[in-house]
């Protein structure tokens, strides 16, 4: 199998090896596992791979351990050879404490295929129980290097229960509670939710009867800037106050905040 990446760079999975162009010989050669890590990763492009469903699906699937630092090792040197090809440094995007994926903006396709494949609505990729406590639901609030203007996904229930975990609550927007995981001086409060109401309204996201808000702004929105913004509208659950049924989460990477 020969994939096209960024349309300049092909990597053939016999000899696990990038080439530029129509050159015949390798550019990099990558091992048996860095291989495996970068299918894996290019099968469930646009989709959140969990690190779970990562060490499960790469290395112990092959009978082979590691860890946590092990991955991060690979996760790196992927980048640094993907680098050196000249797709750029974000071509493999980071969800803080959860996982990686392969950056929507990133081009794959198979030798022989005429386009692209439609993009993927972006989810969770692992087998295991999605967000079973708030730390791994607040590292999926902190989606903040994805390079997409839009995205919306759905999770299964989880709940909110972690003694160690903060939730901070900003105020009011359209009658649902807007809160944030990170600690916010009060007097950024009315720019939150400023860029709240103005992210609302350019989504069309409304706010459901049990529903309430988070939101993630980057600094350099705050200062001034066009970056990244993310904001999810989760759903109370009837079982419970502290269980969510589901959350769509909403991002864009350009966002300017109103005057």
């Amino acid at each position: 199998m020969i994939y096209i990446i960024g349309g300049t760079v092909k990597f053939r999975t016999d000899d696990c090896s990038f080439y530029i162009g129509n050159e015949s010989e390798p550019e990099i050669n990558l091992s048996i596992t860095m291989a495996r890590l970068f299918i894996y990763l290019i099968n469930n492009h646009g989709e959140v791979c969990t690190r779970d469903g990562i060490l499960e699906n790469v290395w112990e699937r092959y009978g082979l351990r590691t860890s946590n630092n092990s991955l991060n090792k690979y996760i790196s040197d992927l980048r640094r050879s993907l680098s050196s090809l000249g797709l750029g440094d974000a071509v493999i995007v980071t969800v803080p404490r959860f996982g990686f994926m392969l950056s929507m903006d990133l081009s794959v396709t198979k030798e022989g295929d005429s386009q692209p494949p439609a993009p993927k609505k972006i989810t969770t990729k692992n087998k295991k129980e999605f967000f079973p406590n708030i730390s791994l639901f607040h590292s999926a609030l902190f989606i903040v290097f994805c390079s997409i203007c839009f995205l919306s996904f759905r999770v299964s229930v989880f709940n909110l229960e972690s003694d160690d975990s903060q939730v901070f609550n900003i105020g009011r927007v359209n009658n649902c509670d807007l809160n944030s995981f990170d600690f916010i001086e009060k007097e950024r409060y009315p720019f939150y939710k400023k860029v709240a109401l103005d992210f609302i309204e350019k989504k069309h996201i409304l706010c459901h009867e049990n529903s309430i808000f988070f939101i993630k702004v980057s600094d350099p929105v705050i200062h001034g800037f066009a970056d990244r913004v993310f904001l999810s509208r989760c759903t109370k659950s009837i079982t419970g106050e502290k269980k969510y049924s589901s959350c769509d989460s909403y991002y864009e990477d350009n966002y300017s905040a109103p005057n």
